[in-house]
């Protein structure tokens, strides 16, 4: 019989062959700023790519929660950080200019970046979320998570970065490759805001904050 020592070791290897890319840094100089989380709900909304989940309509609580996640992670950032209630006003400013005009979703956030101002602006989508039903030990359906995180370039006017994260939390049965990831949370059926701050923490890496 195969020890578990020796099992466990092989497991952890294989868990660390397949590392993400990591952006490198964004210069310390640039002013970064932050937009609220939001679903994106109609096609011109889409920045790239994913949508939310069919059926699926965040309640205000849980934009609430990723915007809270998403705050204290930058809150550690030794950048000037401009947070979601400039944006917000921003936001105003730039629907009141267009009147009704149709603009692409990146055209618009583009133009709220420059409104703000900032170098940068981050853009976080949340399509999906769904709480752990059970315990630490056990469960019925674990959580899952689903957002996006765009990095706009301001001064371009392009998608300089982006990251996908999609998790449904997996025992170590159902999925031997996230061994890793599965012992450094001991053992444990975590929440999904556990779930969501680990993803916003790799996702802000990835884009280099």
């Amino acid at each position: 019989m195969i020890r578990w020592s020796v099992l466990l070791v092989a497991v952890s290897l294989l868990a660390g062959c397949a590392a993400r890319d990591v952006a490198p840094p964004l210069p310390s100089a640039v002013t970064v700023a932050v937009a609220p989380f939001s679903q994106p709900q109609t096609p011109w909304t889409f920045l790239a790519g994913f949508s939310a989940v069919e059926g699926y309509e965040a309640p205000e609580k849980v934009l609430t929660t990723m915007d809270r996640l998403l705050g204290e992670l930058l809150d550690r950032s030794s950048r000037e950080i401009r947070g979601t209630p400039v944006t917000r006003k921003c936001e105003e400013i730039v629907l009141s200019e267009l009147q009704g005009s149709r603009v692409s979703a990146l055209e618009y956030w583009v133009r709220t970046g420059r409104c703000i101002p900032a170098d940068f602006l981050i853009v976080p989508h949340l399509l999906y979320w769904e709480e752990r039903a059970g315990g630490e030990w056990s469960v019925e359906s674990p959580a899952s998570v689903i957002f996006d995180l765009f990095l706009i370039d301001v001064n371009r006017g392009t998608i300089a970065r982006r990251f996908h994260f999609d998790e449904r939390q997996q025992s170590l049965v159902e999925n031997i490759f996230n061994a890793r990831k599965f012992f450094g949370r001991g053992g444990k059926w975590i929440t999904t805001e556990e779930l969501a701050r680990g993803g916003l923490e790799e996702g802000l890496k990835e884009l280099g904050l």
